[in-house]
């Protein structure tokens, strides 16, 4: 048997995501709490990802959509 490919889920297992997400964040909008912030993107990851996986219409609105724009009002 020859192995052609080797992959692994790496997001949030053996990636620490949040510290670059949020210290980013806090680079470029000081007045956020950019944890909170951080968690608020990494909750609505899973659901964007089903949408990818079922190619669901609404991908372009759930990554890029309804989440952020509560963020800039905090």
């Amino acid at each position: 048997m020859v192995i052609k490919v080797l992959a692994f889920d790496t997001f949030g297992t053996v990636t620490d995501w949040h510290t670059g997400v949020s210290d980013r964040l806090a680079e470029i909008f000081p007045v956020l709490d950019a944890a909170h912030v951080a968690c608020d993107w990494r909750r609505t990851y899973s659901p964007a990802l089903a949408d990818v996986e079922t190619a669901a219409p609404t991908i372009a609105t759930r990554v890029q959509g309804p989440a952020f724009p509560a963020w800039w009002d905090r």
